[in-house]
């Protein structure tokens, strides 16, 4: 009767009334059928069947004009009731990425799991500490290439009117962000969806050993979300509550962040940041921190974050900031800002920044080049650089000399991972800050919660446990037998290499000093406080400090003395044996040490003693018999001097042939019973 045309204004009043009233007054939901033959009035009263409607929840927005809506007067709770589409879920559909077979805004996204219960689990396994999250956050900002990490505490509560639904205002609150200057490639954003198993097995330019300390962040939200390179927001939604568009099989959504959608929903992106950071260049992770409110109904986790546990992840960086950065690939610098709750301004808190010479970085370049590439390891490559740290909280930088390879050196034994490439680093700090005791530790590109007892930090890809805490350390195991391969065929010829650099850096062929003293106490702070010793080692690290004096064994890194008098004084022990070439190790409390640690490592280490000089002395061949002053020892005193020692606990027989007896003629002979001489 009224077919396409408006409603008398009485029959309007009675549909509007029918609906609302009669609707909603019968208990039951109405089925599938009825509300499929449901007419209902537009804005302009016409009826129309109630799928061809969208109710408006966006009135911010403009609507195209082949959107038909409801009439005005009908409620949200009556278009639900009715199965009336919104204009939001239209829009969101709109937004959603093309997929073969799917519609123009959905692409399956989402950790693929029975996620509530399954993450319950995996947080079981990864530590809630500050220091945890931060290095997993760091982690992924470096395996995305970034140069940049910028932590941002945003303690704002955002609008919440142009969000997807009315459940997203309550992540519209505090939040931790997390802005990498690297966008995500595809392989990142596929691999951050691999619950269980990680997208970054195989893989040697990353630092993640497992892809899965991601899910660490459910330890501050229930509803993780990134936006990269400012053209795709993807969103997290395990519990299916928050977004329109999530199930059981695509537990989130990926979203083209287009001018459309930025119109539609402001309020999300404005949540993203982008007045601060170029969200062209780089990916922002957001992490609404979990309410009281959220932690009761959560299936993930029922911690409530308050602000101590923000402030703990910016005293991490504060204090392990240099530690974090000094074996990544790529990241320079680390930021922790906030914005307080009046969102005046953004306050840098904390920064950690590193620096290289132009030299420096174009090694460290070509080596993670190198690192990138797929290598049998059997051609290492490696590369050495100083770094300097500056951390805003300390008063002055720190300086570090790292050396850095891939794979081993031939002949040494096969890999009991075949197919894995070994890497791994050295790092001592020369410039320490005067406050800080050095703590060596042991790294898996970031540092793990380990000390070793070493001078220096050491850094490898072992095989850790799956909270990324300790070395893997089971009998038998081929896990344990690959971290033992590293120390030993890696880290111990590395440490060698290190203590090589050291000593070189120090030119030691133009060393002068003019007092053992002032010697002692420059070689001490400059190299060799370097020196492990193993008595000091975790039981772990042992056995990498003796075979590294046993490589030491075969170096020329102990340093030895020449004194120069510049006034005639009589001869003594240590000028004599200067004149015949002896090398002599100073008798500094650092060089004692190194060489008890030769004994203990069980390699050939020679002490000044009667017997060692004894044999010394026959081994010079002196050309006896010969004129005393033309030899080194000149002087008859000088013969008596080492003739005092070697007479210390011997007996007559190791005396036999000892180029030690002056006569009366000035000439020097050889000791000898069967050539006995008179005085």
């Amino acid at each position: 009767m009224h077919t396409g045309e408006p409603l008398p204004a009485a029959e309007l009043a009675l549909a509007l009334r029918l609906v609302s009233v009669g609707l909603m007054l019968d208990d039951k939901e109405p089925d599938a059928y009825q509300t499929q033959r449901l007419f209902l009035p537009d804005q302009e009263g016409i009826l129309r069947p109630r799928d061809k409607l969208h109710f408006n929840d966006m009135p911010w927005m403009p609507m195209d004009r082949d959107v038909l809506l409801c009439h005005e007067q009908l409620s949200r709770a009556i278009a639900q009731r009715c199965s009336v589409p919104t204009t939001r879920h239209r829009a969101l559909e709109k937004s959603q990425l093309l997929i073969a077979g799917m519609s123009p805004w959905a692409q399956p996204f989402g950790a693929r799991e029975d996620l509530p219960t399954r993450l319950k689990n995996i947080l079981g396994e990864y530590p809630a500490s500050a220091r945890d999250i931060v290095t997993e956050l760091v982690q992924n900002a470096d395996d995305a290439g970034a140069r940049l990490v910028h932590f941002v505490w945003d303690r704002r509560q955002h609008p919440a009117d142009a969000t997807f639904s009315e459940k997203w205002t309550t992540l519209q609150g505090p939040a931790l962000c997390i802005y990498n200057d690297s966008p995500f490639q595809q392989q990142d954003i596929e691999g951050i969806q691999l619950l269980g198993v990680g997208g970054k097995q195989g893989r040697h330019n990353v630092t993640g050993k497992y892809g899965l300390g991601f899910n660490t962040v459910y330890h501050l939200t229930d509803c993780p979300a990134f936006l990269t390179g400012d053209s795709a927001l993807c969103v997290f939604d395990p519990h299916l509550y928050y977004m329109p568009t999530a199930t059981t099989e695509s537990p989130g959504g990926m979203f083209a962040v287009t001018p459309e959608f930025k119109r539609s929903f402001p309020d999300i992106y404005g949540t993203f940041l982008p007045s601060i950071f170029n969200l062209n260049k780089g990916v922002l992770f957001r992490l609404p921190l979990r309410t009281a409110a959220g932690a009761m109904v959560s299936r993930v986790s029922g911690t409530v974050v308050r602000d101590q546990d923000i402030l703990a992840m910016e005293t991490v960086l504060a204090e392990e900031g240099e530690d974090l950065v000094l074996f990544l690939r790529h990241v320079r610098t680390v930021v922790f800002s906030e914005i307080p709750p009046d969102g005046k301004q953004l306050l840098e808190r904390v920064r950690v920044d590193t620096e290289l010479t132009d030299r420096d970085a174009a090694l460290r370049r070509a080596y993670q080049a190198r690192l990138s590439q797929d290598m049998d390891g059997n051609s290492p490559t490696s590369v050495s650089y100083v770094m300097t740290v500056k951390t805003s909280r300390a008063s002055a930088s720190t300086v570090w000399r790292v050396i850095s390879q891939i794979g081993v050196q031939e002949g040494t034994e096969e890999s009991p991972v075949p197919g894995r490439l070994p890497y791994g680093a050295v790092a001592a700090c020369l410039k320490p800050l005067i406050s800080h005791e050095f703590t060596g530790k042991a790294f898996c590109t970031l540092p793990l919660p380990l000390t070793t007892g070493l001078p220096v930090h050491i850094n490898a890809n072992f095989s850790v446990d799956a909270a990324r805490r300790i070395l893997r350390q089971d009998s038998g195991n081929t896990e344990t037998a690959w971290n033992s391969f590293l120390l030993q065929r890696l880290v111990a010829p590395l440490y060698c290499a290190f203590l090589t650099r050291q000593w070189k850096a120090l030119g030691p062929e133009g060393l002068q000093y003019k007092s053992l003293k002032v010697c002692q106490e420059h070689l001490a702070f400059h190299y060799l406080r370097f020196f492990p010793v193993v008595k000091h080692a975790l039981p772990t690290f042992q056995d990498l400090v003796r075979n590294v004096y046993k490589h030491l064994s075969c170096a020329r890194l102990v340093p030895v003395y020449h004194i120069k008098t510049l006034s005639k004084l009589p001869d003594s022990t240590v000028t004599v044996l200067q004149r015949l070439n002896m090398n002599l190790v100073p008798p500094f409390i650092h060089l004692k040490q190194i060489y008890k640690e030769f004994i203990e490592a069980r390699v050939d280490a020679v002490a000044f003693q009667a017997a060692s000089l004894r044999c010394f002395l026959k081994a010079l061949a002196l050309p006896v018999p010969c004129t005393l002053a033309e030899t080194p020892l000149r002087t008859p005193e000088s013969c008596a001097i080492l003739l005092r020692h070697c007479l210390e606990s011997c007996n007559k027989a190791e005396l036999e042939g000892l180029p030690l007896l002056a006569t009366q003629d000035g000439c020097l002979n050889a000791l000898s019973t069967h050539h006995p001489v008179f005085c």
